[in-house]
């Protein structure tokens, strides 16, 4: 069995993303199988538990067999119009899964607590043509 494992390794730290100021987050991990990959959580508008929560809700979602996501960071609407995120697309007998941002310029608002309708069709190329190279496979399995 594929491993997936998502999580806050420090609660409290501070980090300077998107604007020269620092701002109060969290630090993650996320496990793919063989892969790990650190992220920051910003905790402006959503706190350690709110963002536990929907993971919960997501992965809810993979175990129903359901295309989801992993929100891992939601940014007040006046330093960035985008959520960070980890998209999981059901295929046949997997899932593959990215690290995206969803841009509200470009999907309208997307509301972080149910963000699943705004999950758009898989791809693994870019709007260049170009492989998408953070592009990884777990087994449907893996959720069951």
């Amino acid at each position: 069995m594929m491993n997936f494992e998502i999580r806050f390794i420090d609660r409290s730290c501070d980090i300077k993303h998107i604007i020269d100021v620092p701002r109060p987050a969290a630090k993650g991990e996320i496990t793919i199988g063989g892969f790990s990959e650190s992220f920051y959580s910003t905790l402006e508008v959503w706190q350690c538990s709110d963002y536990e929560r929907q993971w919960q809700d997501a992965l809810g979602r993979l175990k129903s067999g359901l295309n989801s996501c992993f929100i891992v960071c939601v940014h007040p609407p006046s330093i960035a119009r985008f959520l960070e995120c980890w998209i999981f697309w059901r295929l046949e007998t997997e899932y593959r899964i990215q690290n995206q941002s969803m841009f509200f310029d470009d999907l309208g608002e997307v509301d972080p607590r149910n963000p699943y309708d705004a999950i758009w069709p898989y791809r693994n190329v870019t709007e260049d043509g170009e492989q998408v190279s953070d592009d990884w496979g777990l087994p449907v399995e893996t959720f069951s």
